[in-house]
């Protein structure tokens, strides 16, 4: 064997392996995109963990009433509400479930809205509680939120961040 065909030869192995490793590259991304699509199709829940305790504080804390809604036709939206409403209502708060027809974006994630913040104070218990056990829960002061109520707002799965 020559040096020619000994170079020739180590030339092509370098440019398998380099090809290798950008195919495993490509592989790991591939599966990496898999997995944020399967984490997307399932359904949000509380895991046994987060229910248990979340439902003796929302037991033991500032009680009032809180309407539940999410957008008509989005099951997953709809049955992560349901939950939310059964916890609520079990731990002794006033609770009322609506589905709603959304105007314009669909509400995205769970979403807090209060009239005036001092006069539902178990608004922001409900969200330091949420946020508490893991969850992302935005709050905001709404003017056309009747006084003393929270509107809880499920919204549709946001997809996962990178």
């Amino acid at each position: 064997e020559s040096n020619k065909e000994r170079e020739q030869a180590r030339r092509s192995e370098e440019q398998l392996r380099q090809e290798l490793a950008a195919s495993q590259q490509q592989q790991a991304a591939a599966e990496q995109a898999l997995r944020k699509v399967q984490e997307q199709q399932r359904p949000r829940t509380l895991t046994e963990g987060q229910f248990f305790s979340l439902l003796p504080q929302l037991h033991n804390g500032p009680k009032g009433r809180v309407k539940i809604s999410s957008p008509v036709g989005d099951a997953e939206a709809e049955r992560f509400a349901d939950l939310f409403y059964g916890v609520l209502a079990t731990a002794g708060w006033t609770t009322e479930r609506t589905r709603g027809l959304q105007l314009g974006e669909p509400p995205v994630g769970l979403k807090l809205d209060v009239g005036r913040a001092d006069r539902a104070p178990h608004g922001e218990f409900l969200r330091q509680m949420l946020q508490g056990i893991g969850l992302e829960v935005s709050y905001t002061s709404d003017q056309d939120v009747p006084e003393g109520i929270v509107l809880f707002t499920v919204g549709q799965k946001p997809w996962p961040r990178n």
